[in-house]
């Protein structure tokens, strides 16, 4: 029973650690579609030129993400229990 509730904690972590970068990834989005906006509004090209050499923080962020949730469907899939 006590493995079971390591187990528990630890997927409750891991989950909140998912929930918590995608909410920074999504912060991050959204700064940069303000920035992209304003930059296309002002014609302000130092501010599309940053904007665009920011997106490969994007993708990267998302990659960890992909690879934190791939690991714990690995770690904590369901595993068959058989009646004693």
């Amino acid at each position: 029973m006590e493995d079971r509730l390591h187990t528990d904690r630890r997927y409750d972590a891991e989950l909140k650690e998912v929930y918590l970068r995608v909410l920074e990834m999504g912060g991050f989005v959204e700064k940069q579609i303000v920035n992209g906006i304003s930059a296309l509004i002002n014609r302000d090209d130092a501010l599309a030129q940053l904007t665009m050499e920011r997106d490969h923080t994007v993708n990267r962020m998302d990659v960890e993400i992909d690879d934190l949730c791939i690991r714990m469907l690995a770690l904590h899939q369901p595993t068959p229990r058989t009646c004693a």
